[in-house]
């Protein structure tokens, strides 16, 4: 994803940007697959898989800021974006999720 900070031109990082989206649509499919209709990766509760993904929305957020577009959002991936909202908002994870200030600035 930080590739896109280096891409020199317009069509270098439209092609950065296009594998970003390529790849958010796979987890997408992804998320579909292996949920089975249920809230998280693996089911009912957060999982293993669901905590690795999770580790990287706040920099999915941070990169939206960055660009001034949405990466993550219900138009493009649906179920990926549902997944996103409820993962930030367990108590869990709002205890030791990075805020966007913290990660603008690794930008």
């Amino acid at each position: 994803m930080l590739e896109i900070r280096e891409a020199m031109g317009n069509d270098a990082k439209k092609a950065v940007l296009q594998n970003i989206i390529e790849g958010l649509d796979q987890l997408e499919e992804a998320f579909v697959k292996c949920s089975k209709g249920k809230d998280f990766f693996g089911g009912d509760n957060i999982g293993y898989v669901d905590i690795v993904s999770g580790c990287f929305l706040g920099w999915i957020r941070g990169m939206e800021m960055m660009l001034g577009l949405d990466l993550v959002y219900e138009a493009q991936t649906p179920c990926l974006a549902k997944w996103a909202e409820r993962f930030l908002s367990e108590k869990v994870v709002k205890d030791v999720i990075l805020e966007h200030g913290v990660l603008d600035f690794l930008l």
